[in-house]
C-alpha cells in the first residue's frame, strides 16, 4: 500500500501540485474530498498554506484560456502516456520508483501553472512564493441576525440570517475568492485584473464588478444566483463546459443532486427583498414559511398538526413576528401562540 505523503510538512506550492489536493479543490473525486475535509479540520495550523494553495489553483482555473488549457493538457497527457508505455530503464531517480502514472496529474498541473504564472506576471519578478501570508477570516450570523461586511477591496456583502462567509485577510494579486454557506447579497468592487469568485461547494460564481444575490442554504438542494447589475459567469468547478453567463434580471439555479445548471428570469422583489427587511412569500408551503420565520426571528415552531396550506403569497416589511403570523393565519386559518422563543401552531 502506498504511504500517504507527510502533508504536515507541505508548503502552499506542494499542496497545489499534489494530485489528491487538486482533486479536492476541483471536487472531482469523493474520496479525496472526504480525506481533505477531515485532514484540514484536524490541522488548523496549516490553514495559511491551504488557503494559498487554493488561491494558486483558483488563479490557474480562472485565468487560463480554455483553448490553451486544452492544448497543454492534451500535449502533456500524450507525453505522459508515451512515457508510461516506454518507461526509462536506467538512471531512475528515487522519486520515480513509484508508478509513473501517479505523477501524471501533477505533471500536467505543473506545466499549466508555469504557463499561467508566466503569462500573468510577464516582465515582473513576482512568483507564487510571494503570495501574502494570510489568515482566513470567518464571519457568520445566527438566526434573527444580519450583517454587512466591507472587504479591503471595497466590496460590500450583506449576510442573511444563519449564514457564513470565509475569505483571506489579503487577496492575492490574481484572484479574490470567498466561500459562502447560506445567503448573501454582493456589491463587488470592479477590478478587471482580479476576478472575484464566490464558492458554494463545487458551484462557483465569477465576476469583475457587479451586484448579485446568492442563496445557498443547504435544505433547498439548489444554489440560486440572481444578477441585479453587471455580468457574471457561473460554473461547476472542474467542468469548463458548464460555464453559464448571466445578464441583469437573469438567475442561475444549480441542482446539487444532479449537478446541472439552468437559467431563467427572476423577480427582484422575491429573490432579494430580504436585504431591505422584507419577507416575501410566493406560493409558499407551510413548511417553507416555517423555515423562513424560524431563521428570520430566531424562534422554534412547535406544530401539533401542519395546516393544509396549498400556497401562500404575501409580503411583510419590518414587521413583528406576531403581525406576520396574524396576517398568515387570517388568510390561511390556524391558531398560534408565542411563548418566548417558541411558536405553538394549532388548527
Amino acid at each position: 500500500m502506498e504511504k500517504t505523503p507527510d502533508y504536515i510538512n507541505f508548503h502552499a506550492e506542494e499542496f497545489a501540485y499534489d494530485p489528491s489536493f487538486q482533486s479536492y479543490v476541483l471536487a472531482s473525486k469523493e474520496s479525496d474530498i472526504a480525506f481533505w475535509k477531515n485532514w484540514i479540520s484536524d490541522h488548523p495550523e496549516k490553514q495559511t498554506e491551504i488557503t494559498e494553495a487554493i488561491q494558486i489553483i483558483d488563479a490557474i482555473y480562472a485565468r487560463l484560456p480554455q483553448g490553451k488549457m486544452d492544448s497543454e493538457i492534451n500535449r502533456i497527457t500524450a507525453a505522459v502516456h508515451a512515457e508510461f508505455q516506454n518507461p526509462p530503464q536506467k538512471h531512475i531517480h528515487s522519486w520515480k520508483n513509484k508508478p509513473f502514472y501517479k505523477y501524471a496529474a501533477a505533471a500536467v498541473f505543473l506545466i499549466i501553472s508555469t504557463f499561467v504564472v508566466l503569462s500573468l506576471f510577464n516582465n515582473q519578478s513576482t512568483d507564487s512564493k510571494q503570495l501574502v501570508t494570510n489568515h482566513v477570516v470567518e464571519k457568520s450570523t445566527g438566526k434573527g441576525q444580519k450583517l454587512t461586511i466591507t472587504l479591503k477591496d471595497g466590496t460590500q456583502i450583506k449576510l442573511n440570517a444563519e449564514s457564513k462567509i470565509t475569505y483571506p485577510e489579503n487577496f492575492s494579486d490574481s484572484v479574490r475568492w470567498v466561500t459562502l454557506d447560506g445567503e448573501a447579497y454582493f456589491e463587488v468592487a470592479k477590478n478587471p485584473d482580479q476576478p472575484f469568485i464566490v464558492k458554494c461547494g463545487d458551484f462557483h460564481t465569477q465576476v469583475l464588478g457587479t451586484s448579485f444575490n446568492i442563496n445557498a442554504y443547504p435544505e433547498i438542494n439548489n444554489i440560486e444566483v440572481s444578477l441585479v447589475e453587471g455580468k457574471v459567469k457561473t460554473y461547476i468547478q472542474g467542468q469548463k463546459s458548464s460555464d453559464l453567463y448571466l445578464e441583469p434580471e437573469e438567475m442561475a439555479s444549480y441542482n446539487i443532486t444532479n449537478r446541472s445548471i439552468a437559467k431563467s428570469a427572476f423577480d427582484t422583489q422575491k429573490n432579494i427583498a430580504w436585504k431591505d427587511g422584507i419577507i416575501h412569500f410566493e406560493k409558499a408551503s407551510f413548511d417553507q414559511m416555517k423555515l423562513t420565520l424560524e431563521r428570520w426571528y430566531d424562534v422554534k415552531f412547535v406544530v401539533a398538526k401542519t395546516p393544509g396550506i396549498k400556497g401562500f403569497t404575501g409580503e411583510f416589511k419590518n414587521q413583528s413576528l406576531e403581525d406576520v403570523l396574524d396576517g398568515i393565519s387570517f388568510s390561511v386559518g390556524f391558531k398560534f401562540e408565542i411563548s418566548g422563543k417558541k411558536v405553538y401552531i394549532n388548527n
